[in-house]
């Protein structure tokens, strides 16, 4: 299925082409980017093709843009603050990084499209959960570690499921929000909730971080049935390979976010507790009759690697040494 199409006019060249560039590389856009430098060119493309946005220079909007019937129009202006411009139009600061201006405005996208606009369909996606009852067993680490692994060769989105994620301050919710808020989207059935998700991710390298809950009761809110319709988001309309999943134990309805992973990696250190604590957690799943993710648990005994540096850093550290142990075992 063709993608919904998406045009930028600017007549900085060197800006519209920069920014195109960026674009295509970006693996969750969900549309076929097309670059203008005049209106006219814009015009008669448009007259041929359907296009769903237009990002348009300030200095290029005028009676002939909102001539053309493009549902979705988005305002490109060069002057940070200032008075409304009164022409009706949602306005995003051109000169700052492309991945901001990208996230605000599949943000206001999201927002006013109609339900299903966006999406983007990928066949097979590997869902991968880490998950473990002891604390201080690197879980977090190798969660981030494989995603930036598997993300230099596959379209990958991490997700922290925890309600003290220690996630919240390195990368913090965007303009579209954080994970809650794209639950409560889900849930009122608002907007394009694929779009909405491109507007919200985060990069650390090659993988796509939607910023976590916010410390707290927020996340304690969100129950199974909020989480079969975010995975199912995910899997059929967002266009990701991979989504990991960092599962906490104090999470609502845990066992429905452990059934929905392909394989599950569970790291301990090799103490009496988290033995325990192990245990207990496989004899809650039979008691839950959920056999079938006893099966797809992979025990790990972790040694405590030390300060492994910035989260950038885990694929080179030990952590990236497992991470692609395990990916090679499971066929990742």
């Amino acid at each position: 299925m063709r993608r919904k199409i998406m045009a930028l006019c600017d007549p900085d060249a060197v800006y519209a082409v920069h920014f195109t560039e960026y674009a295509c590389r970006r693996a969750n856009i969900p549309f076929e980017i097309h670059a203008f430098t005049e209106v006219p060119a814009l015009a008669a493309f448009a007259a041929e093709e359907r296009v769903e946005l237009l990002l348009i220079s300030s200095r290029l909007m005028g009676p002939e843009v909102k001539s053309l019937g493009i549902p979705g129009i988005i305002v490109l202006t060069e002057e940070k603050a200032g008075a409304p411009s009164g022409n009706g139009y949602k306005e995003v600061f051109k000169y700052r990084s492309q991945a901001e201006v990208i996230r605000e405005v599949m943000a206001a996208y999201g927002q006013t499209a109609p339900k299903g606009a966006g999406s983007l369909v990928k066949p097979g996606m590997r869902t991968v959960g880490v998950f473990s009852p002891a604390g201080r067993c690197g879980k977090t680490s190798l969660a981030l570690a494989l995603g930036q692994i598997l993300g230099n060769e596959k379209r990958t989105l991490y997700v922290n499921l925890e309600p003290f994620s220690g996630l919240s301050r390195a990368f913090p919710a965007t303009a579209g929000g954080n994970l809650t808020d794209l639950i409560f989207c889900l849930r009122q059935e608002e907007g394009a909730a694929a779009a909405r998700l491109s507007g919200m991710t985060l990069p650390l390298g090659s993988l796509d971080i939607l910023p976590p809950a916010r410390p707290g009761r927020e996340i304690f809110s969100v129950g199974g049935e909020d989480w079969k319709r975010f995975f199912e988001l995910v899997r059929d309309e967002s266009g990701y390979e991979v989504l990991i999943l960092d599962i906490g134990c104090g999470l609502n309805d845990c066992l429905a976010c452990l059934l929905a992973c392909d394989v599950i990696f569970m790291p301990v250190r090799g103490e009496a507790g988290p033995a325990a604590k192990t245990e207990e957690v496989f004899d809650w799943l039979r008691e839950e009759e959920a056999e079938e993710v006893i099966g797809k648990i992979r025990r790990l005994s972790l040694k405590d690697p030390g300060n492994c540096g910035e989260l950038r850093d885990l694929p080179y550290t030990v952590y990236g040494s497992w991470a692609r142990e395990l990916i090679r075992k499971e066929g990742l």
